[in-house]
């Protein structure tokens, strides 16, 4: 899978000229040559644009207004992903790469068949008759973690591009998909997206974290030296090949062999081990 990388710094940019852009068509009014001709800098070369363009015809400038309405909302919508994309990626690689991929393939959080992915079998086929989805083709449908954020709380009741992505990174975050925390900002608008109460939310999440945790304090250092719950996932007899143990030692050769297959091939399909030469 090739990486993507998008200058989203450029792209805002690009936004805000569009933007200044648009301004220019809105405010210039019904006297719109006069407007035109004594606009000076930045804008007056922007609004000779669009005299270039749609001559004495004001008609086609309010056209190519709100042409360009959708254009700055939706590159205002592909920054937002991409950069939530990527920093999902600074921690999560293979997750953020698959978003990115995803995003540049065409897919928005805000405009996300989110009732396809909550509905029963019965109801997915019904969906793809009534819109002719036959063979369901849409970008992110069979992505585990979009799956499991169309069933979650966080899932927002409405809002922008941006509004979509802070939910998801929190429900990524709580979930354990990443490691980096949320800055804030992004709680909050999780929080005031969803329409539910976060904080009842993240501790359902942890409702199994229970324990005793052992600490040693030294010269300003404070260390972790052991740990004990009810709940633990650790099974003693699952990570040891002592007596009594329930992990069977006759599976490993297998795990050994399937682990290995991919430096065995690239030993013998490049040469590692002997002298080719150089290329």
């Amino acid at each position: 899978m090739p990486e993507i990388y998008v200058d989203t710094d450029e792209l805002r940019w690009q936004a805000g000229n569009l933007r200044v852009f648009l301004d220019s068509i809105r405010r210039t009014g019904k006297d719109i040559h006069a407007a035109t001709f004594m606009a000076d800098g930045y804008e007056g070369q922007l609004r000779r644009k669009v005299m270039g363009i749609a001559g004495d015809d004001e008609s086609l400038v309010r056209r190519l207004a709100d042409e360009l309405e959708e254009m700055i909302q939706r590159l205002t919508q592909l920054v937002d992903a991409f950069e939530a994309a990527d920093s999902i990626r600074g921690s999560n690689p293979i997750l953020g790469g698959q978003m990115m991929q995803l995003i540049d393939g065409g897919m928005l959080l805000s405009s996300f068949p989110w009732e396809y992915l909550q509905a029963s079998p019965q109801e997915r086929r019904l969906w793809a008759l009534e819109t002719g989805q036959h063979d369901l083709a849409l970008l992110g449908i069979d992505n585990q973690q979009l799956q499991a954020f169309a069933q979650s709380p966080l899932l927002p009741v409405g809002g922008s591009e941006a509004d979509f992505w802070n939910a998801f990174l929190v429900f990524l975050y709580v979930n354990g998909a990443i490691q980096t925390q949320p800055q804030l900002e992004t709680w909050r608008s999780a929080a005031s997206t969803s329409g539910r109460d976060l904080a009842a939310y993240v501790a359902s999440t942890q409702r199994f974290v229970t324990g005793t945790v052992r600490v040693r304090l030294h010269k300003g250092n404070c260390t972790v030296v052991g740990r004990r719950s009810p709940k633990a996932l650790y099974d003693l007899s699952l990570a040891t090949y002592d007596r009594g143990d329930r992990f069977d030692p006759k599976a490993a050769p297998g795990f050994i062999e399937i682990w290995g297959l991919p430096v065995r091939t690239q030993a013998r399909v490049q040469e590692l081990w002997g002298d080719t030469g150089g290329p």
